[in-house]
């Protein structure tokens, strides 16, 4: 009985192992502005928030203490994505964001 159950278990352990967790994304770093890109980019598309929506937080956190000009305003905006009742305002807002990220910076 107890054999059995420790195959069992050792099956179920090779099969989750060998399945993974099917992302596909090349793994970026957390707070990084191609990560924020991509993420905005997803929420412009799909309209879903999620976990991506803690990433985009600590990411315009990260690009407010690195100065970077927009980060004001991602603020102001991400204040509105956190509170978009639907997916087409999140599709939006989001949208909206990625312009302010993919803003060209005027020369220093």
């Amino acid at each position: 009985m107890m054999s059995r159950l420790l195959q069992m278990a050792l099956v179920l352990s090779v099969l989750v192992w060998v399945a993974g967790c099917g992302n596909d994304r090349p793994a970026l770093p957390v707070y990084s502005l191609d990560g924020l890109k991509r993420d905005l980019g997803s929420i412009a598309q799909t309209g879903d928030g999620g976990s991506a929506l803690e990433g985009i937080k600590y990411s315009i956190e990260k690009l407010a203490s690195e100065k970077f000009a927009g980060a004001e305003e991602l603020k102001k905006q991400f204040s509105r994505l956190e509170k978009a009742g639907n997916a087409e305002n999140r599709k939006q807002i989001a949208g909206e964001m990625l312009k302010i990220v993919e803003a060209p910076k005027p020369a220093a």
